[in-house]
């Protein structure tokens, strides 16, 4: 053990509030069980999974705190002149959970855990300030930790979001790109059209067609049955030699157009017109497919847009409010598309009809959703089932969130609402989520229980239900 001077130590420590002020002899104790250790900028203090087994108490310089999330090293918080870190009195902490590196060049005490016995007999009052220091410090610790735990959420979420965004988006820029083609044929084939000098009459009967077929609610046909079809139409116009049949008929079955409405619209049209007529009768029937698909992709844009201001309940405010616990579960579930997509996940809704509004604070209920639904998803296999129901149990609110994944082992399930416990692979999970889960909980002065065996889990979430007069 390397000791510096007592008295240098004893000024050093007088310095540092958690020791200003305890007696000569007592601050000289603790001197005399400590060891100095000198750090470089660099040189690492501890790493993550090594024993904890000193505490650290920061004389000069500054030390960064590392946390691995998702396989990268992200600093957590920086250790400042005169803070303490480590192994504290009455710490359940065996393993250092991240690495500490010196920012600069520093000077650290180091106390070692087989002397908090004696330190406790010798200084009651030290130690009752470094519990102080403990419990400051798991607060302020896991209070970052909640917050890295929403961005990461957040990040999730976004990823979503934008896989859902570009879908329609791209649609609408390609259906765009495909109408500027039609509307640039359009005067080529009116003045054709022209030329043919058609009368009204001979005119109505296709005009007709195409607002009957765009009133018409048509079935969905699959793929053999589209190429059947078109088939059918391509011989019917190469035996009138229709010109590029075969570009025509993908738009009129689509469309609803048959050879019955193909024959009345021959017997009403000069054969030497019946070509450009169809051609004319496609694009028109082309155009109006693709606004409705570009109506169709602005819809969904929009449905994106109103659940991500739902689900942030933006431009309200965030204190106690009549919530509709449905409509906070059904935007969580459109927020978190994407992910049940790519996995396949059925969800199956049961939705109790006389569920009472709740009083409730919306971003928290909806953190809380998203919080054990994303868990869910990740305990569950490619095309799982995500069952959610909802009860009015007397005075009580309930809802029931069950997933047929693994399951939890009997042996850690009274753990998973502790902070930081986590079954995830090292650097996937904060540990926080289900913690973050039951405050929310108890916030709102509910209860949360789990069943769990192998190939169902179910988390029962049950609310009082306030009066509204």
């Amino acid at each position: 053990m390397t000791h510096v001077s007592d008295k240098t130590i004893l000024d050093q420590l007088q310095e540092i509030p958690t020791f200003n002020g305890l007696p000569e002899d007592q601050l000289h104790w603790f001197a005399k069980h400590t060891r100095i250790v000198e750090l470089q900028e660099g040189d690492n203090l501890f790493k993550k999974g090594e024993p904890a087994d000193h505490m650290w108490v920061i004389l000069e310089g500054k030390i960064q705190l590392l946390l691995e999330q998702n396989g990268q090293w992200l600093p957590a918080f920086t250790i400042n002149k005169g803070d303490i870190t480590g192994l504290l009195p009455f710490s359940q902490l065996k393993i250092a959970a991240g690495t500490a590196i010196a920012a600069t060049h520093a000077t650290i005490l180091g106390f070692h855990r087989d002397d908090f016995p004696e330190l406790e007999r010798i200084s009651p009052e030290l130690t009752r300030r470094l519990v102080v220091v403990m419990t400051s410090r798991i607060r302020e610790f896991t209070k970052s930790q909640e917050q890295r735990a929403k961005l990461l959420s957040l990040s999730k979420l976004s990823a979503g979001l934008a896989h859902e965004l570009n879908n329609p988006a791209s649609a609408i820029a390609r259906t765009t790109g495909e109408l500027g083609k039609c509307m640039a044929k359009l005067p080529a084939l009116v003045q054709q059209l022209t030329n043919h000098q058609l009368t009204d009459a001979e005119f109505r009967e296709v005009t007709e067609l195409i607002q009957t077929k765009a009133r018409q609610l048509l079935p969905v046909l699959s793929s053999y049955q589209q190429s059947e079809k078109e088939e059918e139409l391509i011989n019917w116009m190469d035996a009138k030699e229709i010109e590029e049949s075969w570009c025509l008929a993908e738009t009129f079955v689509r469309s609803g157009i048959d050879i019955a409405d193909l024959e009345t619209i021959a017997a009403q049209t000069p054969a030497k017109a019946l070509s450009d007529i169809l051609a004319w009768l496609e694009t028109t029937l082309n155009m109006g497919s693709l606004v409705k698909e570009i109506q169709e992709a602005s819809t969904r844009i929009s449905g994106i847009v109103n659940s991500v201001k739902v689900y942030t309940h933006m431009d309200q405010a965030s204190d106690r409010q009549w919530v509709n616990l449905h409509t906070g579960i059904d935007t969580t579930l459109s927020m978190l598309s994407y992910k049940l997509t790519s996995k396949q996940i059925q969800v199956q809704k049961r939705y109790a009809e006389d569920l009472p509004q709740a009083r409730g604070i919306i971003t928290e209920l909806n953190q809380l959703w998203t919080n054990l639904i994303d868990n869910a998803i990740d305990a569950m296999d490619t095309g799982g089932i995500l069952e959610i129901s909802t009860h009015k149990e007397g005075s009580f609110a309930q809802v029931q969130i069950t997933d047929n994944g693994t399951g939890i082992p009997p042996e850690i399930i009274s753990k998973i609402f502790d902070p930081f416990f986590t079954t995830k692979e090292i650097g996937k999970g904060t540990g926080l989520g289900l913690d973050i889960v039951n405050r929310i909980v108890q916030n709102h002065s509910g209860t949360i229980q789990v069943e769990s065996i192998p190939g169902r889990t179910q988390f029962t979430i049950t609310f009082p239900l306030e009066s509204e007069q």
